[in-house]
């Protein structure tokens, strides 16, 4: 309803008249756009597909979620950022253009991906993270891939970088979704 409002006060003008050049991207309000692909310093940094027991959303259920890490000095604004599942569609879903998507320096967003569009002022992406399966993400187009397969981790048990923005994808010790990550899990003993 507030993207509806949004186009419709964006597409008239005084009198009456239409505007010749309405919002393309209805509900981005002021973000700017998003970086060319390898230019964004914020990455993938951590995922949990299996959420039982961990975060919770803000109607209390748990589903998987995707951890974002901004890895620079400087705040960094992700509405309008395009986050996928698919290499095919990079651009799957976008971040909303909201005050919580603007991520401090060395700073976290957790993003839920359970597919739930009730609201796309929320981060809850247009995707979910299977269980059990490969995962691929796309952030920015190409701007930072994670690659995993979930069935390396099991319930409530996370996989990312260490350190935080590392290049080595592992299962974790612990989840840290919003924090730093936990050093890789030890392998069980045989």
């Amino acid at each position: 309803k507030l993207s509806e409002e949004r186009e419709s006060s964006a597409n008239d003008k005084p009198g009456g008249g239409q505007n010749p050049n309405p919002d393309p991207n209805p509900g981005t309000g002021d973000c700017p756009p998003p970086p060319a692909a390898g230019h964004l310093k914020v990455k993938i940094n951590e995922i949990l597909a299996q959420n039982t027991a961990g975060l919770a959303d803000e109607t209390g259920k748990f589903p998987p979620w995707i951890e974002l890490h901004n890895n620079s000095d400087d705040e960094v604004n992700l509405g309008g950022v395009p986050l996928s599942d698919e290499l095919g569609k990079p651009a799957k879903w976008t971040i909303p253009c909201i005050p919580e998507a603007k991520v401090p320096p060395r700073g976290f967003l957790v993003i839920f991906a359970d597919g739930d569009l009730a609201d796309e002022q929320d981060l809850h992406a247009s995707f979910t993270l299977p269980a059990k399966a490969f995962v691929q993400l796309i952030l920015n187009k190409g701007s930072d891939l994670f690659f995993f397969d979930t069935g390396r981790i099991g319930v409530d048990q996370s996989a990312g970088c260490f350190p935080d923005g590392g290049a080595a994808i592992s299962p974790l010790a612990q989840p840290t979704p919003g924090g730093a990550n936990t050093e890789p899990a030890r392998p069980p003993e045989q």
